[in-house]
């Protein structure tokens, strides 16, 4: 698996982040290109929930399962489509959402991205998609930190304005 991660510092304790973390429910309102979530599950979160997002270039969505979790601290989700990949150039990917107290009343949050190529590791998977992803990262980050500080969904956009900055 190739690995790809980034970091924000988000100007509120470690608690509060966890409540707005650990509600599956949230992502269209910090990442870009998500336009609605859905919670497919009876169970709302913890290892099994699942839910789908929707995307305007996935109009039938992506399912998100939680493969780990660790309270107050961040999940891990895979993405997928049903039992098969949920992105054509990867035979595999998860989304790593991590939490750490940064001292202070702050917290360090750290999104790490798992995936495996489907085509194997080459040159383009490491000077284009790996780049690509480790900046979107850096937005995602960015976008979650601003949703989280306001309360307000990152508009669409500032959410621009944010990829411009990376």
């Amino acid at each position: 698996m190739i690995e790809v991660s980034s970091s924000t510092k988000i100007d509120l304790p470690i608690e509060a982040c966890w409540e707005k973390l650990r509600d599956l429910s949230l992502p269209h309102n910090y990442v870009p290109g998500v336009i609605d979530t859905k919670i497919v599950t009876d169970q709302k979160e913890g290892v099994g929930a699942s839910r789908k997002v929707f995307m305007k270039n996935m109009p039938d969505g992506m399912d998100e399962t939680v493969t780990d979790w660790q309270d107050g601290r961040g999940f891990t989700i895979r993405l997928h489509n049903g039992e098969g990949r949920a992105i054509p150039i990867f035979s595999a990917a998860e989304f790593e959402y991590r939490l750490e107290d940064a001292g202070d009343g702050t917290t360090n949050f750290r999104p790490h991205m798992r995936f495996q190529p489907r085509f194997g590791f080459n040159l383009l998977t490491h000077l284009v998609v790996k780049k690509k992803l480790t900046k979107t990262l850096a937005v995602i980050g960015q976008s979650l930190k601003e949703f989280y500080e306001t309360g307000e969904p990152t508009a669409k956009d500032r959410i621009a304005e944010i990829q411009r900055m990376f």
